[in-house]
């Protein structure tokens, strides 16, 4: 058998062997269910743009395949404590829509799968800002309202 790499012809015997680790492996990455491969999560984004309001539900999206697959088990935690059980699924979507507004600052989100040997997974980790939106449009509208600017230029003659 003979190869060209970079205009240089090599070649040489391929061994039966190393021709069924090959195709091994092409099976095990080509041909594993969705759920054992790997795949990533994404935090969709507050409805504010930046910051999350302390109510507002918090929304994971995860590919259709993961989704339908009952083989795949998810846990999610908010701040080290999980909350799993706070969670419900639309579609593509994980929801967690916490019972009590979340307190303002940084928070960590991290969402884990569970596999069938015990092995833990993080699919996902993210830190998002909680922010009270109420006085933030306060302090914007008060910092807006005495604003004087006044440019003079020199006359010229």
């Amino acid at each position: 058998m003979a190869f060209t790499v970079g205009g240089r012809r090599i070649s040489g015997r391929v061994s039966g062997r190393f021709a069924v680790m090959v195709l091994a492996m092409l099976f095990c990455f080509c041909g594993a269910p969705a759920e054992a491969q790997d795949w990533v999560p994404e935090l969709q984004p507050p409805a504010a743009g930046t910051f999350f309001t302390a109510d507002e539900a918090i929304v994971i999206v995860i590919p259709d395949e993961v989704a339908a697959g009952a083989a795949v088990q998810l846990a999610i935690e908010l701040d080290e404590f999980d909350v799993t059980a706070l969670l419900h699924q639309e579609g593509g979507r994980l929801i967690l829509d916490p019972p009590e507004p979340l307190a303002t600052g940084e928070h960590r989100l991290r969402l884990v799968e569970y596999g069938a040997d015990g092995s833990i997974i993080e699919r996902g980790a993210w830190m998002f800002e909680v922010r009270d939106g109420e006085a933030l449009r306060e302090i914007s509208a008060s910092a807006n309202n005495g604003v004087t600017c006044s440019i003079a230029w020199p006359a010229t003659t």
